[in-house]
């Protein structure tokens, strides 16, 4: 996956600033690893944490354009659920 320019410089200064939390470097972190899209269930799986710990750090990071929804997928509990990529 191909990293954009101005999201590698908008990690960066977040990260510089430290505005970005230890626990939303540690989402995007694995969304990026991964290379594939995750769900939040999924995350939660790969760092050993409860789904509702990802929610509200997945939308951040979408919020300042780190990573974006490219569709959806059926977790292991049958539900329908957004997939993340990094950007």
């Amino acid at each position: 996956m191909m990293v954009e320019q101005t999201s590698l410089q908008a990690f960066t200064d977040i990260c510089d600033t430290g505005v970005l939390g230890e626990m939303q470097l540690k989402v995007f972190n694995t969304i990026k690893k991964a290379g594939i899209p995750l769900s939040h269930y999924q995350i939660a799986q790969i760092m050993g944490v409860y789904p509702n710990n990802i929610t509200g750090r997945v939308k951040e990071l979408e919020s300042v354009g780190l990573v974006r929804c490219v569709g959806y997928t059926y977790n292991d509990t049958g539900k329908r659920a957004k997939s993340w990529v990094a950007v």
